[in-house]
């Protein structure tokens, strides 16, 4: 057999690695957005809970404005991650069944590698309830 008919399966196994690393190097990056978007989860949760705690303190007195107000002001004040963009923080109070506050949010947190695949941004949200 002539020399470059030798070299042919070489170059394939080559090609066919190369090819095989792509959704590797990709499933990796996603694991790092996915477990940044995470860490931002267990931030938002963290202000989540602290804002239910807090606003049950004085619901019972305040209008809905002005509960809406000071969720967003205290947990804005405890949320220190800025990488987290669009935050959209609600609070309700209820007393169905007892009082309740209830707090929820969201942010969206910009990925790296997985722009690459058309995921610009991951949303994570969370919700916590102070009875």
């Amino acid at each position: 057999m002539p020399a470059a008919s030798h070299a042919q399966p070489e170059a394939n196994v080559a090609i066919t690695f190369a090819m095989a690393t792509l959704p590797v190097i990709g499933a990796v990056g996603a694991t790092v957005d996915y477990s940044h978007a995470n860490s931002v989860k267990v931030a938002l949760q963290a202000a989540l809970d602290s804002t239910a705690l807090i606003l049950s303190k004085e619901a019972a007195n305040d209008t809905s404005t002005t509960l809406q107000s000071n969720a967003v002001k205290y947990f804005k004040a405890m949320f220190t991650r800025p990488e987290g963009t669009d935050l959209v923080i609600t609070a309700s109070y209820a007393t169905d069944g007892g009082s309740a506050v209830v707090a929820n949010g969201q942010v969206d947190v910009p990925t790296v590698f997985m722009g690459v695949m058309g995921y610009s941004k991951i949303t994570v949200k969370g919700s916590s309830t102070a009875k």
